[in-house]
């Protein structure tokens, strides 16, 4: 993410937080006469982490060997870690076996099957 996303982010941000809506428009217009697609996807990922943060939550990815309710997921790691996340983005790796991991911008929960075996054999 480069950081004229984040300050064009935080400036429609501050922008919609005073409903100057037409400002925002006239924000969106301007970056589309750049003709670069990729700042406008960049700019939308980076308005729907802030979203989540803005909420108090951790915005996280999840990997998962199968599938699962990602709210369960998000309770438990709130009752066990006392980590408020929004599952932002699911996807499912083979490689996993059973379990799965959540990384947020802080942090790696792994709670695969092969972290398991790591740690029953760490010395």
């Amino acid at each position: 993410m480069t950081d004229k996303v984040k300050v064009l982010g935080e400036a429609m941000i501050n922008l919609a937080k005073k409903n100057k809506w037409r400002l925002i428009d006239l924000f969106l217009e301007r970056i589309q006469e750049e003709k670069n697609p990729y700042l406008l996807l960049e700019l939308k990922e980076y308005l729907k982490k802030r979203k989540i943060q803005l909420a108090n939550y951790e915005p996280a990815k999840l990997f998962l060997a199968f599938d699962f309710d990602e709210k369960k997921i998000e309770e438990l790691i709130e009752k066990k870690f006392k980590l408020k996340i929004k599952i932002e983005e699911k996807k499912f790796d083979k490689d996993l076996i059973l379990g799965g991991k959540i990384k947020t911008e802080d942090f790696l929960i792994d709670f695969s099957l092969r972290q398991l075996i790591l740690e029953i054999f760490k010395d």
